[in-house]
């Protein structure tokens, strides 16, 4: 009869398997717990008490002396599922799980690290996907607010390069109606796929302050090609002329000889 099969021992805290969960990103705790769950369950571990210790053994230890206040942790009645929707209480807020705060940060991430290749692009788009998804059904922003914003972690050279494709790709968009952030999306990859990552580092520079269209009619208009400034017409080559003190002369001395040919006039 073969051994019975032994099931995985528990990871400890620091081990490269082992959950983290950081208190300034709060939102990450839904995460975390996930994380001990599947870890527990892979162990066969259910007693209610040791799932408890477990929660809290992969923590610091200031934040496990609060844990370890929690009525949910101390109280032998409480469940393991009461404790973790103590947790989840704690930190997070159901009706608030992004604001703009946050997808200020991602954007402003964005243009300050750039969109060098597929996976950079790929990395920003899903997250701010969700983000702004987020944000529309709780009616904090708009379908114009979301392209708007999504464009502003773009390079304004690469931004530039992307919309050439969107109309080479739609031709009959409408020019006053924002593209979908996943056509835009497309775009971009079809153009970072064509590019080669050394050639993109030579010609699309990251900008640290990534000054792109701040709208969508602005960023569609188009912009007037810079002038030259105005030069005086080159004179032919006998033309001359005369200066300015030399003018001054020829005056004085054509007042001079009106004054004199008076003076010898007949009375």
């Amino acid at each position: 009869m073969p051994p019975a099969e032994t099931a995985p021992l528990m990871p400890l805290k620091g081990d490269r398997t082992a959950p983290a969960f950081d208190p300034t990103n709060p939102h990450t705790i839904t995460r975390y717990l996930a994380q001990v769950d599947r870890l527990l369950a892979r162990s066969k571990i259910d007693d209610p008490k040791e799932c408890k210790d477990y929660i809290i053994s992969f923590i610091e230890p200031d934040l496990q002396d609060l844990w370890e206040a929690f009525p949910e942790f101390t109280d032998a009645t409480k469940t393991f599922e009461e404790f973790k929707e103590a947790l989840l209480r704690s930190y997070t807020d159901k009706d608030n799980r992004y604001d703009m705060r946050e997808l200020d940060q991602l954007i402003g991430e964005r243009q300050r690290l750039g969109i060098h290749n597929p996976q950079d692009l790929t990395a920003y788009h899903l997250r701010f996907r969700a983000i702004t998804n987020y944000l529309i059904t709780k009616n904090r922003i708009g379908i114009v607010d979301q392209f708007n914003a999504y464009v502003r972690g773009f390079n304004p050279v690469f931004w530039n390069t992307v919309l050439g494709r969107l109309h080479i790709k739609h031709p009959d968009h409408r020019l006053n109606q924002p593209y979908t952030i996943d056509e835009v999306y497309e775009a971009a990859r079809f153009v970072l796929d064509g590019i080669p990552v050394s050639s993109y580092h030579s010609t699309l520079p990251v900008l640290t302050a990534a000054p792109v269209p701040p709208t969508f009619l602005a960023s569609t208009a188009t912009q007037p090609l810079p002038t030259s400034p105005a030069t005086s017409p080159t004179p032919p080559p006998d033309q001359k002329f005369v200066k300015t003190e030399e003018l001054g002369a020829v005056l004085s001395k054509f007042y001079k000889d009106i004054i004199e040919a008076i003076n010898t006039q007949p009375r």
